[in-house]
């Protein structure tokens, strides 16, 4: 028997082998960063001159979702408004709420057709002595002693996204709008949008490593048998 050539292709079965596990592990891993479902009302939100938006609040009702929040994300479509500073905006989750939007933008000569992304990821904040435009931006709470009337819940005081962060995302999830000051008024004319992304990864039928890696490292010890009989 060559045994120079026998442990040459052993090891070449070995590396085939140790390839695989890698490739598959890598690929899972990707898949299991987290299972993300959109939700929408699209109704539209009528902000008045001045007090509570119609409705109040705005609801999403998330059902059918398996595992905890690793990230939340909010879409208010189709701003108009002629003074955007005036436009207050509460989220509140299941468990926890956050003030995501507050006196932003340079007030006249208004918006239309603006949709803003609330990401806590995003590069910057909305901005306070500009024109709100269309973007992705994050949380922003440039006001302070903002009032939400009943039955909105006391603000937490915060704005980041992340307040929701490892909760279960299922239940009723409610928006609420206020325009502070008055005689200015405007709307979300297309509703609103969350997306909410899970650390559920059986949704996808990923299984877990010790289930995947079993039958390639069967597959493996097969090979080095088949190998080792034939060189025996």
């Amino acid at each position: 028997m060559n045994i120079y050539k026998y442990k040459n292709k052993g090891a070449k079965v070995f590396r085939t082998g140790l390839f695989v596990l890698t490739f598959l592990t890598l690929m899972l891993a990707g898949n299991a960063a987290g299972v993300e479902q959109t939700f929408t009302n699209p109704n539209v939100i009528t902000i008045p001159d001045s007090g509570p938006a119609s409705p109040y609040p705005s609801n999403i009702a998330v059902a059918g979702l398996s595992g905890n929040i690793l990230k939340v994300t909010v879409k208010l479509n189709s701003l108009e408004h002629t003074f955007t500073k005036d436009i207050d905006v509460l989220l509140v989750g299941p468990n926890g709420n956050a003030i995501i939007m507050s006196d932003v933008g340079n007030g006249y000569p208004g918006v239309s057709g603006v949709t803003l992304t609330l990401d806590d990821t995003a590069a910057n904040f909305m901005p306070d002595e500009s024109l709100l435009v269309t973007g992705t931006y994050k949380p922003t709470n440039i006001g302070d002693s903002d009032v939400f009337p009943f039955p909105a819940p006391s603000p937490s005081g915060g704005s980041a996204l992340t307040v929701f962060k490892g909760i279960d995302p299922n239940g009723v999830w409610s928006l609420y709008v206020v325009d502070d000051i008055a005689f200015d008024g405007g709307a979300f004319i297309n509703g609103w949008e969350l997306t909410i992304t899970t650390d559920d990864t059986q949704t996808q039928g990923i299984p877990e490593f010790p289930t995947m890696a079993l039958p390639v490292i069967s597959v493996i010890a097969l090979m080095f048998f088949v190998v080792r009989r034939k060189h025996n």
